[in-house]
């Protein structure tokens, strides 16, 4: 093997890899674009059941892949936890594949609901798929200066926008 023809298929090898790469981010978008046109009351079926399918897969691969609590978000768990809070973090909503931070666990009537009462929402871990209303809970997200265009002003970037938008939509008490 020469030299040449190495380099060669290095550079053929690290073309499949970015190709890879970009038809994943392609699917995470085509999904983004699902869920916004089937919340605005549109047809997702025009993609078909396997593409679809694929899309949210991809997606929900990212969300569980990026699920690495930051330091700040840390630091609000463990306020929450010191005010007794029940709290399930790094879950996924099983509709639209966006991961939430944390839930904060309410009682029905939305008053807060103590650490050592009963509930077998307790033994869910990380990952764990949920659907807005399937149990009473604020979706707290914990947005850093990575979300934000301007952290000074508060202006969040684009992709933070329409996820906040998208679980308002279906459903979630968002904080």
């Amino acid at each position: 093997v020469s030299v040449r023809s190495a380099a060669g298929e290095d550079s053929k090898n690290e073309r499949v890899v970015q190709r890879s790469y970009q038809d994943l981010q392609e699917l995470r978008q085509v999904h983004q674009y699902v869920v916004a046109r089937e919340l605005e009351g549109g047809d997702g079926d025009w993609i078909g059941a396997e593409r679809k399918s694929a899309c949210l897969r991809a997606f929900m691969a990212r969300s569980r892949n990026r699920a690495i609590p930051s330091s700040l978000q840390k630091q609000v768990e463990a306020s929450l936890a010191g005010m007794g809070l029940r709290t399930m973090k790094e879950v996924i909503d099983e509709d639209s594949g966006y991961s939430i931070d944390i839930l904060v666990f309410m009682d029905a009537d939305g008053s807060d609901t103590s650490a050592g009462a009963a509930d077998s929402t307790l033994g869910f871990g990380e990952g764990t798929l949920v659907r807005a209303g399937q149990r009473a809970a604020v979706a707290l997200e914990v947005d850093g200066p990575q979300h934000f265009a301007l952290p000074e002003n508060r202006i969040p970037l684009g992709n933070t926008v329409m996820k906040r938008r998208h679980l308002r939509q279906l459903g979630w008490r968002l904080a």
